[in-house]
């Protein structure tokens, strides 16, 4: 399929008794498609764009033209744009689709003990705006929480996070002593990135994401809260590896001059040493602007027993800066580098799977911008906090 089978195109017979002359005339026009002799007749093959152009032509010199075939899914489509109810019809599911999608089908309770305290939950959640029919993006999810454990002072830990048209709410009940499995600090796993999700391999944990979902920077991907059949909740270490597809980008600079710092040879100071003094011994000259980044003492020894008398000698190093002036394509090569470096060390566990770069001359600088489209895990620990009770951490009675 070629851009004109979308466009549209046109084919034009024109008659004339110069078929050369149409030939001289008609190649003005940009784009012809295709174009043939037949007789006395010329036929041309044209973008749908150029029906206008070619038949203003062909007025202008007294030429008949006839459009023999008109193909292309614009041309379908415009039978179809004066029948407003279809269009009407088609942006109205549209809008309701869009909007659906947002609206709160759905309100999922995790860890609630007994159905008189998911109901408890669940009025907290709907005397502050999470019910069923709620517009999701409206929510505070983070105040949301907030505010149920406030109001209850059963649930010591919540966590709200949505997928579709469902909304998850994983908690914790105070009055019960959560066990966890590990002796590692139990935590969700939330997104990193906004991406959406191609796999999920969850070893710890309960995903709570939909695969092929786009999902958010910072939502919950995988619970490290699990509900038994009791229905009690135990918090675990959550283990997984979420595979999506994301974008990102970065800028890199490379200043058109720039100055580089050098090394010199180190220069070695000596000193005899007299008990606390030091008495500079002739040798060379410490330059201005030099460091000493080392110094050690060598005592005399009588008979192996070390005396107050020594040479103490001392390492200076001097850095000297150069000014170094680089064309555009040298930049652009000591960028490629910085990109390389980058790629090595930030995106090593990504697969790249789209590059695009760009380069921008601005205030004396080169800069490198790289879009990316990576596929990669996406996931990363957040740590679950707990209040308990004081009497959770005092030792049981003998």
């Amino acid at each position: 399929m070629t851009v004109y089978d979308l466009l549209g195109m046109l084919e034009l017979r024109i008659d004339s008794l110069e078929p050369e002359r149409v030939l001289r005339e008609i190649t003005s026009l940009k784009k012809i498609l295709y174009i043939r002799t037949q007789g006395e007749s010329v036929i041309l093959g044209l973008p749908l764009g150029k029906k206008n152009a070619a038949l203003s032509i062909c007025q202008e010199n007294g030429w008949s033209a006839e459009i023999t075939r008109e193909r292309g899914l614009l041309t379908k489509l415009r039978g179809y744009l004066k029948r407003y109810g279809i269009a009407a019809g088609a942006l109205i599911s549209a809008i309701l689709c869009l909007y659906m999608s947002n609206i709160a089908m759905k309100i999922r309770i995790v860890g609630a003990p007994s159905p008189q305290e998911e109901e408890q939950i669940r009025q907290i959640l709907s005397n502050n705006g999470l019910h069923a029919g709620a517009y999701i993006p409206g929510l505070n999810l983070i105040k949301l929480e907030t505010e149920l454990l406030k109001a209850s002072g059963s649930v010591a830990w919540a966590s709200i996070g949505s997928t579709g048209s469902v909304v998850s709410v994983s908690v914790s009940m105070s009055d019960e002593k959560a066990q966890t499995r590990e002796r590692r600090i139990p935590c969700n796993i939330v997104s990193d990135k906004d991406g959406q999700i191609l796999k999920a391999s969850v070893l710890v944990g309960e995903l709570s994401a939909l695969i092929g979902s786009p999902v958010k920077k910072g939502e919950l991907l995988v619970s490290g809260i699990i509900e038994n059949p009791n229905g009690q909740a135990y918090y675990v270490h959550a283990i997984a590896d979420i595979i999506a597809e994301y974008t990102e980008s970065v800028t890199l600079e490379q200043p058109l001059y720039d100055s580089i710092d050098a090394v010199k040879d180190p220069v070695y100071k000596r000193y005899l040493s007299f008990f606390e003094y030091n008495i500079p011994l002739p040798g060379e000259r410490i330059e201005s602007g030099s460091s000493a980044i080392d110094s050690y003492s060598q005592p005399i020894r009588l008979f192996g027993i070390p005396l107050p008398i020594g040479i103490m000698t001392e390492k200076y190093v001097r850095v000297e800066s150069s000014s170094i002036s680089y064309s555009i394509e040298e930049a652009a090569e000591v960028l490629e580098d910085k990109l390389y470096n980058y790629e090595t060390n930030m995106l090593k566990d990504a697969e790249i799977l789209e590059k695009k770069e760009s380069y921008e001359l601005r205030g004396g600088s080169l800069y490198l911008t790289v879009s990316y489209r990576l596929r990669g895990n996406i996931g990363r620990e957040s740590p679950l906090f707990v209040k308990r009770k004081i009497s959770d951490s005092l030792p049981e009675s003998q």
